[in-house]
């Protein structure tokens, strides 16, 4: 169980590192040449970070958890970000107010 809780936390983690890239720019697939140039094993992601690094710590989920989302999130991000909070061990997921736009 600790395996899969420590999973869902790094699915969480680079989905919610997507969220805000998805209104940058660049040239399609830069990252990703970038990335499979290293020898370093990163999940899949889409759409393609502009960086993506393993990290030795951890994130800690707590019970209840808030999620923001301005009003142009991708609703399938968001659904997908409230996923891996219950799947990493919240037991309340709940969107708060909007951010900015």
């Amino acid at each position: 169980m600790h395996r899969s809780r420590t999973a869902a936390a790094t699915a969480l983690a680079l989905a919610l590192a997507v969220v805000p890239l998805l209104g940058m720019s660049g040239p399609p697939g830069a990252a990703a040449q970038a990335a499979t140039s290293r020898a370093v094993a990163a999940p899949a992601v889409s759409p393609t970070p502009q960086s993506v690094r393993p990290r030795a710590d951890r994130v800690t989920v707590t019970p209840a958890v808030a999620v923001v989302a301005g009003p142009k999130a991708d609703p399938a991000a968001v659904a997908l970000v409230e996923k891996s909070l219950h799947d990493a061990g919240a037991d309340r997921v709940v969107r708060a107010g909007q951010a900015p736009a």
